[in-house]
This record gives structure tokens, sequence and C-alpha cells, in this order.
């Protein structure tokens, strides 16, 4: 529905990696919050980059 509507660029889909995996699949301009928690927020922020999602919260 974003791609059909044309708010690639105003959306941030919030996901798991399985999820993001087929967001990616289907656009990969679309910006993915890594919804995956971990043990410490060092750990949070280095799967993040190491994944390349695009958006932290």
């Amino acid at each position: 529905m974003v791609t059909a509507e044309n708010k690639v660029s105003q959306s941030v889909i919030a996901c798991g990696k399985k999820a993001a995996k087929g967001v990616s699949r289907t656009n990969s301009s679309i910006k993915i919050c890594n919804m995956e928690r971990l043990s410490s927020r060092t750990d949070y922020i280095n799967e993040t980059i190491k994944k390349v999602f695009l958006f932290f919260k």
C-alpha cells in the first residue's frame, strides 16, 4: 500500500527481522525500524547497524 500510494519517502515500518526481509524485497527504499529488542542498548544499536535498518527509535 505504501508503494502503491507513492508514500515511501514518508513511511517507516516498525517490524522484526523476518518481516523486514519481506518489506525489503517488496521495496528496498522503505525505511524500517528494528523492533527486535536485545539484552542491551549497545547490542540493539550494533545489530541495527549490521542489518542496515534505516531507522532507529
